[in-house]
């Protein structure tokens, strides 16, 4: 009953003497936060920054699952276990990064690093500190990272380079961040002492709600230009998120997650009682509820009535004969 009043709400409170009932009844803003990434966003992310098909996130202590979400908040804290996963990861990445070129993408490409080592990375430090912190670094961001790569060119490892060596180090370091591990939902104080996220802030909210990765260039690029400071920019990027096939996963995990589909494979039936129910159909329940779910949003709108009261389904012959129909 609560649920449907929130939907409903604005319908309500149009219609005249409802006004004065709803007076009382705006929804009050979201708490200001630091998100940490979950298992999944921290490897899609690396995959996305360094194109490294990263599995340390799958590996790294669970995160704490409440009302069958991973992504709260206030329950995604940082042990001493996940603590030093995280660097052990940070240095194995930044090693690879290296040896792959991965950070090239982010160098100039008319920058001498043998005459102008510290230059050179300077453009690596603010690009890829751009994209993997999904905000500009500040002067004193940039200042300390620079002091970090002189240190690392000042002491190379045994038969590398000193240039590598040292942004090595600093990619080590900006992997172990709370710039990159946590998504900011800070924003600024408005007149109204409300606090609003600015653009960076609001690309990351669209990119890990609808792609669960990191922003794109042309996401970073709307933030830096303004564009999602007002409702009909936001409207335009999430449309074209939700547009892209990269939009599948996000939304299947969150179904995943929202009827616990992800406890179809190992939710424990009597077999004598269920002898049908194997893993093949296990699969095909998950599967059924995923096109309907897909089918709803590609050419219904996403409407939350057809989501809840259609009388179709997708089943596989398999699945037909399961449920008895034809």
């Amino acid at each position: 009953q609560t649920f449907i009043s929130r939907v409903t709400l604005g319908e309500k409170c149009d219609q005249g003497s409802a006004k004065v009932q709803c007076a009382d009844k705006v929804p009050a803003p979201g708490r200001r936060q630091l998100r940490r990434l979950t298992r999944m966003e921290y490897d899609s992310s690396i995959r996305d920054l360094l194109g490294i098909e990263s599995t340390f996130g799958e590996k790294f202590a669970p995160d704490v699952v409440v009302d069958g979400f991973d992504n709260n908040a206030s329950a995604l804290n940082v042990s001493a276990l996940l603590a030093d996963q995280l660097r052990d990861a940070a240095e194995q990445l930044a090693a690879t990064a290296m040896q792959s070129g991965a950070l090239k993408r982010y160098a100039d490409p008319n920058c001498d690093t043998a005459t102008s080592a510290t230059t050179c990375a300077q453009a690596v430090i603010e690009d890829f500190g751009l994209h993997a912190f999904r905000r500009p670094l500040s002067d004193t961001e940039v200042a300390r990272y620079n002091s970090l790569f002189d240190a690392g060119y000042a002491d190379p490892a045994p038969g590398g380079s000193a240039y590598d060596s040292g942004l090595e180090l600093v990619l080590t370091a900006m992997l172990q961040s709370p710039g990159f591990l946590y998504r900011l939902e800070l924003g600024s104080a408005g007149a109204d002492g409300l606090f609003e996220l600015d653009g960076y802030e609001v690309a990351t909210e669209l990119a890990y709600l609808i792609w669960g990765t990191t922003p794109d260039d042309e996401l970073l690029t709307a933030a830096a230009n303004g564009d999602l400071d007002s409702p009909d920019g936001v409207k335009l990027q999430a449309t074209r998120l939700l547009s892209d096939e990269r939009a599948l996963t996000g939304y299947t995990r969150f179904v995943d997650q929202w009827l616990g589909l992800t406890q179809l494979d190992t939710v424990q039936k009597d077999p004598a009682t269920y002898p049908e129910l194997d893993s093949s159909i296990r699969a095909a329940l998950a599967e059924e509820t995923k096109q309907f779910i897909r089918y709803v949003l590609d050419e219904k709108d996403g409407r939350l009535d057809e989501l809840l009261t259609a009388p179709y389904s997708f089943l596989s012959p398999e699945l037909a004969t399961y449920y008895g129909v034809s």
